[in-house]
């Protein structure tokens, strides 16, 4: 029989478990929400194509983009 400070550890660890699951569960979505809000401001309608026109540098606002790839995104 494990002791209730044990019992109590463990039931702490599932919570942390938990939580982190709903946030790593739920960040795809916040990402791809926000990259069609993006796209709509930026005039890109469903279902078209957004290509960038300039390779990427210190100052776009991709965390991981390579300083020499075209990128094109497509959202519906």
């Amino acid at each position: 029989m494990p002791r209730s400070e044990t019992v109590e550890t463990v039931y702490d660890h599932l919570d942390f478990v938990h939580a982190l699951n709903v946030y790593l569960n739920a960040f795809a979505g916040a990402s791809t929400y926000a990259l069609r809000k993006g796209f709509h401001e930026a005039g890109v309608d469903d279902n078209q194509i957004l290509m960038f026109s300039e390779l990427m540098d210190a100052e776009s606002l991709f965390l991981t983009a390579n300083a020499d790839t075209v990128y094109f995104i497509g959202h519906c």
